[in-house]
């Protein structure tokens, strides 16, 4: 550990020394008394106005081997294994600078690659639906799974400065470099008349390389691959789709006034498949969360970059005798934030946000007309609309007309990112 607290001392009971350590010792007429040490990283016990002031700057980026580290007593600045007046430079420019001349200055060797390339079931649920009112007893559910294709380049790094004695940060800083595809398919079968919000779903999760500072901070990241889906179907649905972007040369600084943070984001192509009756909505979200604990957990946070790319689909139908017509429209969205779950000192709150990019794209809308038919037990819905909630699952009752295929083709990249 850089830096530690003697949190005490006494005569050890081992007063024996080696050679080579009693020959540096100047003789003495009185025996060389040993004494034991026991240190720790508790600075909050450390009183100021007996010890002083402890400053401390600190910096580092994952990956680079030359993270800087150092502690300064306000009265008198000394600096280890570093040019004084380039030292002195950087300890006194804003953090914002800092931050950023590190962004533009980091080693690309040290980038850290993510690659993710599997199928996740994401909810696989039915439930036997239990006859009310005119409605027979009925089996519903949905299955939702996510063929995940997802790379990613990050480099990153931290800034902060204030002081260990007192225990305090004053200024901090995180820089995010990253080049990322997403080439994911989220596929959604449900089975007669449901109504479900799935919660976030945590697919997958890896342990990013971090950075360590005992006592001081510590930067841990971790990517995780989220998914959520709500449904409201009245009868089956059947929907596949791509939800396929890119992003280039995209840069987050937070807290928000430690940079400007911005990127090139662009959709792929994209085929849908949507057979339905009724609204899903569907998110694949990669996510890079910065867990920040600083002078030994008197501060912790959690900062997290989502790459949420979502998929809605919206049916609206006019009902008249033996006929059922309407429209439905597919929308694909791209929202790349980021937030933080607690505050962190006074630097940023909970509140605290960055919007690198939010965009949603119109796919088509199509309408149609068609008949009604009466489906077997399983499908049919009747008159008189009940809620039957089960573990998450609401079985809803009511009039269904025939499903319908909506689209199966292939729209290009072009033609989603100018909303047509």
């Amino acid at each position: 550990m850089p830096f530690a607290r003697i949190a005490s001392e006494w005569n050890h009971e081992n007063q024996s020394l080696p050679d080579d350590v009693a020959q540096k010792l100047s003789r003495r007429d009185e025996p060389t008394t040993v004494r034991g040490i026991s240190l720790d990283t508790q600075f909050s016990k450390v009183d100021p106005s007996r010890h002083g002031q402890v400053s401390m700057f600190v910096q580092g980026a994952a990956g680079v081997p030359s993270n800087i580290t150092t502690a300064l007593p306000v009265s008198n600045i000394t600096t280890r294994g570093l040019d004084g007046r380039s030292f002195l430079s950087t300890i006194l420019s804003p953090i914002k600078k800092v931050l950023q001349d590190m962004s533009f200055n980091v080693d690309k060797s040290s980038t850290t690659t993510i690659n993710v390339s599997q199928p996740f079931t994401v909810l696989n649920q039915y439930e036997k639906c239990a006859a009310s009112h005119n409605s027979p007893a009925f089996e519903a559910g949905i299955k939702i799974t996510v063929d995940a294709k997802a790379h990613a380049d990050v480099t990153y790094g931290i800034v902060a400065q204030g002081s260990i004695v007192p225990p305090k940060v004053t200024e901090f800083g995180l820089f995010a470099d990253f080049d990322a595809t997403l080439d994911g398919t989220l596929n959604v079968d449900a089975l007669a008349s449901i109504s479900l919000h799935s919660g976030t779903v945590k697919v997958f999760e890896v342990g990013l390389p971090g950075l360590d500072f005992p006592g001081v901070l510590s930067l841990g990241p971790t990517f995780q691959l989220n998914a959520e889906a709500t449904a409201a179907v009245t009868g089956n649905a059947n929907m596949s789709v791509d939800l396929a972007y890119s992003v280039t040369g995209a840069q987050l600084f937070f807290p928000p006034n430690t940079g400007s943070s911005k990127g090139t984001f662009a959709p792929n192509n994209t085929t849908p498949s949507v057979s339905m009756d009724g609204s899903i909505e569907a998110h694949i979200i990669p996510t890079i969360l910065f867990g920040i604990n600083a002078l030994d957990g008197l501060a912790e946070a959690n900062i997290n970059l989502d790459l949420d790319a979502y998929a809605e689909l919206e049916l609206e139908f006019k009902e008249s005798p033996g006929s059922l017509s309407g429209c439905t429209g597919v929308t694909t969205g791209f929202n790349v934030n980021a937030g933080v779950d607690a505050s962190f000192f006074d630097l940023f709150s909970k509140s605290t946000t960055v919007t690198l990019y939010s965009k949603a794209f119109d796919l088509f809308k199509k309408c149609f007309t068609g008949s009604k038919q009466r489906r077997d037990h399983a499908k049919d819905l009747f008159s008189a609309p009940v809620a039957i909630k089960k573990r998450g699952i609401t079985c809803l009752s009511g009039v269904v007309g025939t499903q319908t295929s909506i689209v199966d083709s292939t729209i290009p990249s072009q033609s989603v990112g100018s909303g047509n």
